[in-house]
């Protein structure tokens, strides 16, 4: 099966997957949308931004990377920088679909995926690309569509697939209600490699390696810091029952590199903390296993969300998730049972429900096997990258082609640039 990925090939997810479907001997072609040269070994590349960047008119690379650093540091509001940043990057793989639609034409899929709904599923919609599956992604589907904008090209694209991926049930019923009742939508999450993701036997010398007392009480977090992960709420949150609870530790592994700003903040609270550690990334998943492998319970406190990989993850290394009451992840951990759901923003409950669960941590084992079980039985990266790619296989055979000008074995290229 020949596979056109567009996608951000600097996602871990994409390489995750794409690594997948080249162990099963497809061949697969990776337009990318990162804003940095990240290769997929075993796969064919090519970069839209770079090529944007390249067309008659623009101004040199570094030249725009000056004018818009300046533009970012001066004329805009710390809070709508990375706003501005992701929309800069979304409009140019938007203005990109000529030389998209001529790298798909050149490699003649025989089905176009695309990781996200936005920007990367709606350029697949643009160029037409046939048959086409979209995977949404978290905020790509929860939170981008309450924009006027954002909402209309999103159900633009996904109402030109020929398949959704997406996480959970309730998603599914989002998106119905979103697109109408004529879009084809399975459930299937990305899966974790039970492999890296287990619960550790050696875990007194993990703890050793970090520096963490064997008897700590360990309370371990990799999301963002900012942003709509709410990271500081989390911070703040423990920061304030560490009096009262001394064996109490807060272990926060930052997944990327850190901005200036975030990094000066998380100094500070270290300096006046220092049951709080914070860990700059970027982190390898052998690494993120380790650190996990730590803890004894998992918090997850964003606003928006899909079926997040971080928390099945630590979930698969035996740790007690406690998260933002999202409806979706009642889906996968139920209340009391293998987990807690605590409301949204709410500090104090949150600060609240980890001091219980520090009292009683005797309970904590016999949840945590349950996890662990739940994951290898639902979520092993196996069998959900097996159903993703049968599903995948079963469109590209039965798919007839096309029958406008400009349809190359399956894909459907419009041919009327404007």
């Amino acid at each position: 099966m020949k596979i056109c990925f567009i996608a951000d090939s600097s996602s871990i997810h994409v390489k995750r997957i794409a690594k997948y479907h080249l162990k099963q001997r497809d061949e697969v072609f990776v337009v990318s949308t990162s804003t940095v040269r990240s290769d997929i070994p075993g796969a064919k590349m090519a970069y839209l931004i770079a090529a944007a960047e390249r067309e008659p008119g623009m101004a040199p690379a570094n030249g725009r990377s000056r004018m818009l650093q300046n533009l970012l540091r001066w004329g805009v509001p710390r809070g709508a920088r990375s706003y501005l940043r992701r929309t800069l990057r979304d409009l140019s793989v938007l203005r990109s679909r000529r030389t998209c639609a001529e790298e798909m034409a050149e490699f003649n899929p025989d089905i176009v995926f695309c990781h996200r709904a936005f920007p990367e599923g709606v350029l697949a919609s643009w160029c037409y690309a046939k048959p086409l599956v979209i995977r949404t992604a978290g905020p790509d589907i929860s939170k981008w569509p309450k924009y006027p904008v954002y909402r209309q090209l999103i159900r633009y694209g996904l109402r030109s697939t020929s398949l959704i991926l997406t996480e959970s049930a309730w998603e599914k019923d989002w998106l119905r209600r979103l697109c109408g009742g004529a879009v084809r939508i399975e459930v299937s999450i990305i899966g974790i490699d039970t492999v890296i993701f287990q619960p550790q036997p050696m875990r007194e010398k993990l703890r050793e390696r970090y520096g963490l007392p064997k008897d700590a009480f360990v309370v371990v977090t990799n999301r963002y810091l900012t942003g709509h992960y709410n990271g500081w709420l989390v911070v703040e949150a423990l920061e304030s029952i560490m009096r009262d609870h001394p064996r109490l530790i807060l272990l926060y592994a930052s997944p990327l590199k850190m901005d200036a700003d975030t990094k000066a903040r998380a100094e500070a609270v270290m300096s006046r903390c220092s049951a709080i550690r914070i860990f700059e990334g970027p982190i390898t998943q052998l690494e993120v296993a380790d650190i996990l492998a730590c803890g004894d319970l998992y918090v997850s406190f964003s606003s928006y969300d899909g079926i997040p990989n971080s928390v099945l993850e630590a979930m698969a290394c035996g740790l007690v998730p406690v998260v933002a009451d999202l409806p979706q992840l009642h889906e996968w951990i139920d209340s009391g049972v293998d987990g807690y759901h605590v409301p949204q923003y709410d500090k104090e409950a949150l600060a609240s429900m980890v001091s219980d669960l520090y009292w009683r941590r005797g309970a904590l084992p016999q949840m945590a096997a349950r996890c662990v079980e739940k994951i290898r039985t639902r979520a092993s990266y196996e069998l959900c990258s097996e159903k993703t790619r049968c599903l995948m296989k079963n469109l590209a055979t039965t798919h007839g082609p096309g029958k406008k000008t400009g349809v190359v074995s399956g894909i459907e290229l419009d041919t009327g640039y404007e």
